[in-house]
């Protein structure tokens, strides 16, 4: 469903990353944390919106660098899993 949005949503980008994987997963995708992402490919966060889900501390970090970023507080949507 994603990679279709992202096909028919011209300002939508999935990016998809594994902290860990294993070589059973065949993952080809970016490896590493949220957070490694967001300094490989986001220079200027003014303009875009985040949509998050994790743990509480992986959300915190991931809105800490997205404020760095330059991302409003109120373009960041996340829900903290328990």
């Amino acid at each position: 469903v994603l990679k279709q949005m992202e096909k028919d949503m011209p300002n939508f980008e999935l990016k998809c990353c594994l902290s860990r994987p294993k070589d059973e997963d065949n993952w080809t995708d970016d490896q590493g944390r949220v957070t490694d992402l967001i300094e490989k490919y986001i220079e200027d966060a003014s303009d875009k919106e985040a949509y998050l889900c994790g743990s509480p501390k992986v959300i915190d970090s991931v809105v800490d660098k997205l404020r760095d970023k330059g991302m409003p507080e109120e373009h960041i949507y996340y829900d903290k899993f328990e």
